[in-house]
C-alpha cells in the first residue's frame, strides 16, 4: 500500500529484540494454526535480523549521547555555546545544485507518486540538504572523537548497569545512564516491530480467509474482492478502499474466529490537547493527534488524507494539531506562529490549508498575504505574531513531542497510541481498533 510518508529519507527504528517473546503459535483461525514458518521468506528474514537491528539502534543512540557530550566539551574549551558551534558547522554545509536535484528526481520518479519536478523539488532539496548536513556533522565529530580520546564498548549480555559503555576523556557513560536516557526510543522500536509483524500476520490470514470464503461462496477470490470492495467503492480513494478492506477483514476474522497471538506492547500516552486547535466532533470517541511541521512535504501529503478520514468518520473522530517545527526547516517555526495567530481569529484550519499548498513561500510577507486572503485583521495578526505566548505554546508542543519520542513529522497518535509505520492501512486499522475498544 502507498505510505503517507513518501520521502526519500526514512529513519527506520523498526526491529527490536522481541523474538524471545514470540509465541510458537502466532495466530489461529477455525481453519488452522499459524507459526512463523507460514510467513514469507522476506518476513522471516526480517525477524531473524531483529537482534542485529536492535544492536545497531543502541549503538546509534550511544553515538548521539557521545556527540552531545563532545559538543559540550568543545564548546567549553572554546568558551562558547553548543548552539554557536552548531551554527558554525551548519555554515559549512553546501547547498544542493540544480543538477544534483534534477538527477535525484530522474532516478526516483516512481517514488514521487506522479509529482512533477517542481512539486517534488522541496522534498529533494530537503533530502539532499539533510544528507549533506549529516555528512558534515559526521566528519566534525570524528575529529572531536580523536581530540577527546573517545572509547566505545560493544553492547553484550554480560554488561551490568554500573559498567561504562563509553569514555570521553575522563567522562564515562554507564549502561544505566544510557538505558534511562533512551528507554523511550528503545521501547518505541519494540512497539514498531510489533505493529509491523502484526500487519504481516494479519495480511497472511486475511488472504487465506478470502480464498476460503470465496470457495464457500463458489466464486474466485478476485470475484469476492470485487463484490466486497470494488463494487461498494464510490470514489476509489485510498482511505475509502482501506475502510472497505478493514470491514471485510473484520467480518472474515469474526466468521472464522481469527486471533493473532501477539502481545500488544505499544504504550498509550497521555497527550495534552486542551490548548490545541481541533477539528471534528468535540465529543468524538477517537482522538487523532498529529505533530506537524508546516514546511514538511510529508505533512502536506498527510493533511488531505486526514481530512478525508474526518469525513469518513464524521462523528467518531476528532483531529488535534500540535506543532513540531523541525530545526532544519528554517521557516517552520514562523509558519507555526502564523497559524497560531490565525487561530486567534478562528481561521486555523483555513490558514494551514494555504500553508501546506505554499511550502516554498513561508517568508513573513507571504504569511501576511495568506492572512489577507482569509480577510483576517492584519494589524492583529502582526501583533499576535510577536506575542511571546504564541512562541511559548509552540515550544510547549515541541517539548511534549520530544518526551513522547517524536523525532520526525508527521507523527500521529490515535487515542494516545502512536501509529509507527505510517500508512493509510495502519491509520485506518488504529482507528477501527480504537472504535472497538470504546
Amino acid at each position: 500500500m502507498k505510505t503517507i510518508l513518501l520521502t526519500l529519507m526514512v529513519f527506520c527504528f523498526i526491529l527490536a529484540n522481541y523474538s524471545q517473546e514470540l509465541p510458537q503459535v502466532i495466530a489461529t483461525t477455525s481453519q488452522k494454526s499459524y507459526t512463523l514458518e507460514d510467513l514469507s521468506p522476506e518476513a522471516l528474514e526480517q525477524v531473524r535480523l531483529m537482534p542485529e537491528r536492535l544492536k545497531k539502534l543502541r549503538l546509534n543512540l550511544l553515538e548521539e549521547m557521545v556527540s552531545e557530550i563532545l559538543l559540550e566539551q568543545e564548546a567549553k574549551s572554546k568558551q562558547t555555546s553548543k548552539e554557536a558551534l552548531i551554527r558554525e558547522i551548519k555554515k559549512q554545509v553546501k547547498k544542493p545544485t540544480e543538477n544534483e536535484i534534477r538527477k535525484v528526481y530522474e532516478a526516483n520518479k516512481n517514488h514521487f507518486n506522479q509529482k512533477t519536478f517542481e512539486e517534488a523539488r522541496p522534498e529533494i532539496i530537503e533530502y539532499l540538504t539533510s544528507h549533506a548536513e549529516q555528512e558534515t556533522f559526521k566528519k566534525y565529530f570524528e575529529k572531536l572523537k580523536r581530540k577527546f580520546r573517545v572509547m566505545l564498548t560493544d553492547f553484550d549480555s554480560d554488561l551490568k548497569p554500573q559498567n561504562s559503555i563509553a569514555k570521553i576523556g575522563s567522562r564515562h557513560i554507564t549502561l544505566a545512564e544510557f538505558e534511562e536516557k533512551n528507554q523511550t526510543l528503545i521501547r518505541d522500536a519494540q512497539a514498531e516491530f510489533y505493529e509491523w509483524l502484526f500487519g504481516v500476520i494479519e495480511e497472511k490470514i486475511f488472504n487465506d480467509l478470502v480464498t476460503t470464503e470465496a470457495s464457500a461462496r463458489g466464486i474466485t477470490a478476485n470475484e469476492l474482492i470485487a463484490q466486497e470492495i470494488t463494487d461498494k467503492a464510490s470514489d476509489f480513494s485510498e482511505v475509502e478502499t482501506e475502510i472497505l478492506y478493514a470491514r471485510l477483514r473484520k467480518s472474515l476474522f469474526s466468521k472464522y474466529n481469527a486471533r493473532i497471538e501477539l502481545k500488544d506492547i505499544a504504550p498509550r500516552q497521555k497527550i495534552q490537547i486542551d490548548e490545541n486547535p481541533s477539528k471534528g466532533n468535540p465529543n468524538a470517541s477517537v482522538i487523532l493527534v498529529m505533530f506537524s511541521d508546516f514546511q514538511c512535504p510529508a505533512c502536506a501529503t498527510a493533511h488531505p488524507i486526514l481530512q478525508e478520514i474526518l469525513n469518513r468518520f464524521p462523528n467518531q473522530v476528532r483531529l488535534v494539531v500540535k506543532n513540531f517545527p523541525l530545526e532544519r526547516h528554517k521557516e517552520a517555526f514562523l509558519a507555526a506562529k502564523a497559524a497560531k495567530a490565525a487561530e486567534r481569529q478562528g481561521k486555523f484550519f483555513e490558514y494551514i490549508e494555504i500553508l501546506y499548498k505554499n511550502q516554498q513561500s513561508l517568508d513573513p510577507n507571504s504569511l501576511k498575504s495568506y492572512a489577507a486572503l482569509l480577510d483576517l485583521d492584519i494589524k492583529k495578526f502582526e501583533t499576535d505574531l510577536k506575542d511571546k505566548k504564541i512562541a511559548e505554546s509552540i515550544e510547549k508542543d515541541i517539548s511534549e513531542g520530544k518526551k513522547l519520542a517524536v523525532r520526525a513529522t508527521p507523527t500521529i497518535f490515535v487515542n494516545g497510541t502512536k501509529v509507527y509505520n505510517l500508512t493509510v492501512r495502519n491509520l485506518v486499522r488504529a482507528i477501527e481498533k480504537a472504535l472497538e475498544s470504546v
